[in-house]
């Protein structure tokens, strides 16, 4: 998940992230309990575990870019 940052800024405040595989991303949404209610996108766990391999390759790559440009959507920011 971390790596030495080379910047030459400091880097002690920085997190870094690898990108993330489509095998990580499924692995992920297997083991969440499994539960009623919804998420702030109105999908809930249930639904996502019986389609999530329609849209993990999507998914990883939404999750990708983001890491990639360290862009997070303001949704993704909820607890």
């Amino acid at each position: 998940m971390s790596k030495q940052c080379t910047s030459g800024l400091n880097c002690t405040k920085s997190l870094f992230f690898s990108p993330i595989s489509e095998n990580e991303t499924a692995s992920i949404i297997e083991h969440i309990k499994n539960s009623n209610s919804v998420g702030c996108d109105g999908i809930s766990i249930r639904v996502l575990k019986h389609v999530y391999w329609n849209i993990v390759q999507p998914l990883t790559h939404i999750f990708n870019m983001t890491i990639h440009q360290g862009i997070f959507p303001d949704a993704l920011k909820l607890s």
